[in-house]
């Protein structure tokens, strides 16, 4: 079984594809479409995501560190987060 990726952009590539499977399908075999929309994120995006969170998290710690230390409450503590105790 040999499987192949087909990547539409535009109708003319969805009208390529057609006539592809139409001329090279033997008909005497089963054939399987996977349709999926959307394309999938890359290595470099995913690391990407990952810096960016990271820096959003270390940001937070500091920003709750300092708030902790001149005993000011933050309002979105408690409603969209957890302060943490020291470990």
């Amino acid at each position: 079984m040999s499987e192949q990726h087909w990547p539409c952009r535009d109708r003319s590539q969805f009208d390529a594809f057609v006539a592809h499977v139409v001329e090279t399908w033997d008909f005497a075999k089963p054939l399987l479409i996977k349709w999926s929309v959307g394309e999938k994120r890359s290595l470099g995006q995913n690391a990407l995501i990952h810096v960016w969170i990271r820096h959003i998290t270390l940001h937070m710690n500091l920003v709750s560190e300092f708030a902790a230390y001149i005993g000011c409450t933050l309002p979105m503590y408690g409603e969209y987060l957890e302060l943490r105790g020291a470990a």
